[in-house]
């Protein structure tokens, strides 16, 4: 960790960024250091990047409560409308899953998918490609909030949805490697 530890204080030297501050805090979870991961993070500015570092973290030590309010935050300062918002409400689904809490997990599973999908819709081939390969990852945590809540068919649709996607990503990623 030395070397990399050397990398980041130079890097905050240059230029010090919330980008450089979750590396360090990163570089702390991998020590085993999460608490000092998590000052770290406080002390930075508060970004939806910074706040997922701490949902992962607060995740990582059990304190679930603390993982759902960092995601809470997050899609509070997320872009509407786009990939991050997406995101956003799939990892505020993931943390209250989590801490138990399927049915409102599910709910934010549905609006995930659904801003993806939306933003997969998009002129851009660049950010319809990026919204079309997190498609499948929030439609399988969808899958399994349908199987937990006992609706099989929905869970069934869910998940070939999920596998349907990926199929698109993957097509898509072996075309892009023989051009």
């Amino acid at each position: 960790y030395a070397g990399a530890d050397a990398a980041l204080k130079k890097a905050a030297s240059l230029s010090d960024s919330p980008q450089i501050t979750e590396a360090r805090a990163r570089l702390e979870v991998a020590r085993g250091n999460p608490r000092n991961a998590l000052r770290l993070l406080a002390g930075g500015p508060q970004t939806v990047q910074s706040l997922w570092e701490q949902q992962y973290v607060h995740g990582a030590l059990g304190d679930r409560r603390a993982a759902v309010q960092a995601e809470e935050r997050a899609l509070k300062l997320a872009k509407p409308g786009g990939a991050e918002q997406g995101s956003a409400l799939n990892n505020l689904g993931v943390a209250l899953y989590e801490a138990g809490e399927s049915r409102r997990a599910l709910e934010l599973y549905e609006k995930s998918v659904a801003a993806f999908q939306q933003v997969a819709s998009n002129p851009s081939p660049q950010l319809s490609s990026i919204a079309k390969t997190h498609i499948p990852m929030v439609a399988a945590n969808l899958g399994l909030a349908f199987w937990q809540a006992g609706d099989l068919a929905k869970a069934g649709e869910a998940f070939r949805g999920a596998l349907d996607g990926r199929a698109f990503y993957e097509t898509r990623g072996d075309a892009l490697n023989n051009e």
